[in-house]
């Protein structure tokens, strides 16, 4: 994290607590309280993300961008904490430029063919730009010490508080593996470590291979288009940025699919098939346990959170 944190330089930290209480409570809320945050216009041109878990490493995430790609992502403007590691009582706040757009997901609902093949392009030197931070041998969040501290790996029954920080060790996709499997009760856990079907099922997503750096959730939500050409003007919310499976992008891709409805699932089908790079049986076998785990884990909230995820 050391190296991570010389990388981007020091990040701005302009408002004190009470100041950022204050736009806060005379702001308009763009999204409500969930389990990510809350955003809310505090001016014409700045929105303010915060949260118990909006941490330091999504404004270090959203920098590195800035700085190492043209891709366009918000200007980070300030970042602070209250400093509690009670994950009840913290709150990070973090200031940022607003980007001009609409989220594809709206665009999606009345989008022709020649809008899609736009984004499509777009999305892919997106892609292409984010390639250019590969670190094959590198595993979890950028600005954390693994991958284990939130998003989509959000539970654990496990009481070795340091298995957030993996993986780090050589064998990463085993580390996500058995992370996963921990959080089962021990009868669903035989189901997917003896030979069987789930067994068979699981073992194509945990094959070790070079991790790629990636938008953890890059979906319609997400992503924002112009009005008008349908050309993206800005990709936002690097929370969890950092160097995961290569088939992750269709995975996440493949989940926000099957929640929507209206057309809008087939139009970012259309989307996402020509631009991520396709991983069936792998995505297959990873949605299986992943999911297993997440309804049978415990929610990290209400957890003292490590160091680094001030």
């Amino acid at each position: 994290m050391v190296d991570d944190v010389s990388r981007i330089g020091n990040l701005p930290c302009a408002l004190g607590l009470e100041e950022l209480k204050s736009l806060i409570n005379s702001g308009e809320y763009l999204t409500e309280l969930n389990v990510c945050g809350s955003v809310a216009e505090i001016s014409d041109n700045r929105v303010i993300k915060y949260g118990s878990k909006v941490t330091r490493s999504e404004a270090m995430a959203t920098e590195l961008i800035r700085k190492e790609t043209t891709i366009r992502v918000p200007r980070v403007l300030s970042y602070t904490t209250n400093s509690s590691l009670d994950s009840y009582a913290r709150r990070g706040y973090l200031v940022m430029e607003k980007l001009p757009g609409e989220t594809l997901l709206e665009a999606l609902l009345d989008i022709t063919p020649a809008q899609k093949a736009i984004v499509i392009e777009d999305l892919r030197e997106v892609v292409s730009q984010l390639r250019r931070l590969d670190d094959p041998r590198r595993w979890g969040m950028f600005g954390k010490s693994g991958a284990f501290h939130g998003g989509h790996f959000n539970f654990t029954r496990q009481d070795d508080r340091k298995a957030i920080c993996r993986p780090q060790s050589p064998h990463a996709m085993a580390d996500v593996r058995d992370f996963a499997l921990a959080s089962l009760r021990p009868s669903w856990r035989e189901l997917y470590e003896n030979s069987g079907r789930l067994a068979e099922m699981i073992r194509p997503a945990f094959v070790e291979r070079e991790s790629r750096f990636l938008h953890p959730d890059l979906r319609p939500e997400n992503i924002l288009v112009d009005e008008t050409t349908r050309h993206i003007t800005g990709i936002i919310d690097w929370a969890c940025a950092g160097w995961y499976p290569p088939f992750w992008y269709h995975y996440v891709a493949l989940k926000a699919q099957r929640s929507y409805s209206d057309g809008v699932d087939v139009n970012w089908r259309d989307i996402y098939q020509q631009v991520f790079p396709l991983y069936e049986k792998e995505v297959d076998g990873f949605s299986v346990l992943l999911e297993a785990a997440q309804a049978e884990g415990e929610d990290y909230c209400g957890r003292e959170m490590c160091d680094c995820c001030e």
